[in-house]
């Protein structure tokens, strides 16, 4: 490309204006997308067509303007149903979810159920599966530990591998004398 094909002459801006072309749009499509001039210069604006009113009646209807956009474009739903189709609740996508696809469910629904009235959180449990390595039923049979619960037993974890941490730090000193300094 042609170093002077970025410079647009007065005349082109006056050549594209009467074509419908703004000169915003011209200098977008020359500079910025490195269109060839002769198509930046003939090659007429798109027309957009006014969404506004259906826009509106997603907003009567408590619609983000993003769920609508979403709605028709990734989903390929009407302009109709895609304003008037109320949103789906956190409740009812997870059920759906689960309703819909029980095969690719990764831990059984017996024991979410069962860590659940154990007082397990979901996401304990998960965590306790994919990251300690946890069995299902060990996941949501043991009980959660207090804060003071872990300490101890990472206390005890540390003194049977390096022994007794604090020993040189706090053992006596025993003096010639018999006393302990």
């Amino acid at each position: 490309m042609n170093p002077y094909d970025f410079y647009i002459t007065p005349e082109e801006y006056a050549a594209a204006s009467a074509r419908g072309i703004s000169a915003r749009t011209l200098t977008w499509r020359i500079r910025e997308a490195c269109w060839p001039k002769e198509k930046a210069l003939t090659t007429p604006k798109r027309q957009v067509q006014d969404r506004s009113h259906w826009m509106e009646i997603a907003g009567m209807n408590g619609i983000a303007p993003k769920t609508v956009r979403n709605r028709v474009h990734v989903l390929g739903w009407s302009w109709e149903r895609a304003v008037t189709e109320p949103p789906r609740t956190e409740e009812q996508t997870r059920r759906m979810m689960r309703d819909h696809n029980p095969a690719r469910r990764k831990y059984p629904p017996e024991m979410l159920a069962i860590a659940r009235q154990n007082g397990i959180k979901d996401d304990t449990f998960r965590f306790r599966i994919t990251k300690l390595k946890w069995s299902p039923e060990r996941a949501a049979t043991t009980p959660v530990m207090s804060s003071q619960e872990k300490g101890q037993l990472a206390i005890r974890a540390l003194r049977e591998k390096r022994g007794d941490i604090n020993g040189p730090i706090f053992k006596k000193i025993h003096c010639e004398g018999g006393g302990a300094v």
